[in-house]
């Protein structure tokens, strides 16, 4: 039996069938929440194998006492409740981390390699955060004055229950030992497949459109300012410009910020997405792009960059991203956004190049090889 820590995400009840496939009837899953929370499903559906784990009352010592044969606990992104259980576990369990990507490179350590100019010049409150995060006394301070917990500081002390990480991106991984070494092992695994990063109904479509999307959500590693002050002086009237801000830890004054100055630049054009929608109706705006620019200096959004790469979209990075490196070593077609767009600016990508993405991204994320990914991964767990 494997436990799992989750939250009610929007990509949790797949990764939950995912692993019910690999390692059926041998899961239990805590769905993580308040007791506001208790009886609503939002992404993951009720079932036998899932409980509402209030986390904030709930023992979790005598939770896992109740399930004696329970070999491993896999913590599904390192968030500040799963650490503070983790914390309190006693008994001897080996602890999976699978790395989501702010658990790893928006820690202190990091934070200063996250932002760009423009983005940290529209922001006052981010560039006031982010000095007082680097800053262990500062921060001390501040979490004192507002008598909470330092949530990095229980993170961090957390790191120390992790045996063994667990990331499709080798890369991920790399950054974490280089902030914050340890004798962690670790697996590669993918955990979804191609066809839920961009849906059934759309695996044969190609972008069709000539629009552009700008970042993933309502967070300034999306870079957004950056992004706009560059694509500016290239944007011909007409090509629409979207921007997802329904999801994300952005604060409202950064969402309005990126909105004003948005319409502001691109007029009429701009277009931002306010709403959450199924993902369908997301992929249909994604197919009306032939351009993504995904400017983040950290691994963030790769289930739209996947997406769109799989759509047929020329996409734009940050070749300080270290995601950016992940997808060129594989061979896929994308490109640093200010080194390669003065060359390409808006042109779709040939019909060649964009097969040549499919081809790989198949090879990688197709289900059969996504399956084999978990069920090696639970031999590894079963077999330590």
């Amino acid at each position: 039996m494997i436990i799992h820590f989750m939250k009610d995400g929007k990509i949790n009840d797949q990764l939950l069938a995912n692993f019910d496939k690999a390692n059926p009837g041998k899961n239990l899953f805590l769905l993580f929440k308040k007791e506001s929370e208790i009886g609503k499903f939002v992404h993951v559906k009720k079932q036998e194998n899932v409980i509402e784990y209030l986390f904030q009352t709930e023992d979790i010592n005598k939770l896992i006492d109740n399930v004696p044969d329970a070999k491993a606990i896999i913590v599904h992104g390192l968030f500040i409740e799963f650490a503070e259980i983790l914390l309190k576990i006693k008994q001897k369990k080996i602890i999976y981390w699978v790395i989501w990507g702010g658990d790893v490179y928006l820690m202190p350590k990091n934070v200063g390699n996250l932002y760009g100019k423009k983005t940290l010049q529209f922001n006052r409150k981010l560039r006031i955060s982010t000095f007082v995060k680097k800053h262990d006394l500062l921060r001390a301070v501040y979490y004192k004055l507002k008598g909470k917990r330092d949530s990095f500081n229980v993170i961090e002390q957390a790191y120390e229950k992790i045996d063994t990480t667990v990331t499709y991106m080798q890369e991920d991984y790399q950054v974490l030992m280089k902030l914050y070494p340890k004798k962690y092992t670790f697996e590669k695994s993918a955990f979804l497949n191609i066809e839920q990063y961009v849906g059934e109904i759309f695996l044969n479509t190609r972008a069709s459109g000539d629009n552009i999307i700008i970042g993933n959500s309502n967070t300034p590693e999306s870079n957004h300012f950056d992004v706009m002050d560059y694509l500016k002086e290239y944007m011909p009237e007409g090509r629409k410009v979207y921007v997802p801000l329904s999801y994300g830890g952005g604060d409202e004054e950064y969402k309005l910020n990126v909105i004003n100055t948005g319409k502001k630049l691109f007029h009429h054009d701009f277009v931002p997405l306010l709403d959450f929608m199924s993902l369908e109706s997301y992929v249909r705006i994604l197919t009306s792009c032939a351009v993504g620019v995904f400017y983040h200096f950290r691994q963030q959004a790769m289930g739209n960059i996947i997406a769109m790469i799989w759509l047929g979209a020329r996409i734009y990075m940050s070749d300080r991203n270290p995601a950016y490196h992940y997808l060129k070593n594989l061979g896929l077609y994308v490109f640093d956004l200010t080194t390669d767009f003065p060359q390409f600016k808006l042109s779709s990508l040939s019909i060649e190049q964009q097969e040549r993405n499919r081809d790989i991204l198949m090879n990688q994320f197709n289900p059969v090889k996504v399956n084999e990914d978990l069920k090696r991964l639970i031999n590894t767990i079963y077999n330590k």
